[in-house]
């Protein structure tokens, strides 16, 4: 950028005080965002617990994974959150109405068995 009044050059800063907050405010949105939707046949997926999957015939196993971290650290419960669903619309595909978690999250990732049980 050049000065009319002088004539040199004027170093422009890299970004104004505005594209700071846009920035700021897009990145500390999308830490808190949720982005994986339920499919329609994965809103009808549950999670169950050991003790409930002993009266289920097992499908099979997904793992399911997201970003723990988008610029900054994600919070706990919206990853566990989006796990959940990514494994419920999973198992729905798979044939399944049921989950259960195998093992807590670890960066991202978490395991699930995938199971049938009947609709009592």
């Amino acid at each position: 950028m050049i000065s009319f009044k002088t004539g040199k050059k004027i170093k422009r800063p890299l970004l104004s005080f505005q594209e700071i907050g846009l920035l700021f405010l897009c990145v500390t949105s999308a830490v808190g965002c949720t982005w994986v939707r339920m499919s329609d046949s994965g809103a009808e997926v549950r999670l169950i617990t050991e003790n409930t999957a002993q009266n289920c015939q097992r499908i099979g196993k997904t793992t399911a994974t997201t970003p723990q971290k988008v610029l900054l650290n994600r919070k706990e419960v919206k990853v566990k959150a989006e796990l959940q669903t990514l494994a419920q619309n999973e198992a729905a595909r798979m044939g399944g109405n049921a989950i259960r978690a195998d093992n807590e999250t670890n960066n991202g990732k978490q395991t699930f068995t995938v199971f049938r049980c009947s609709k009592n």
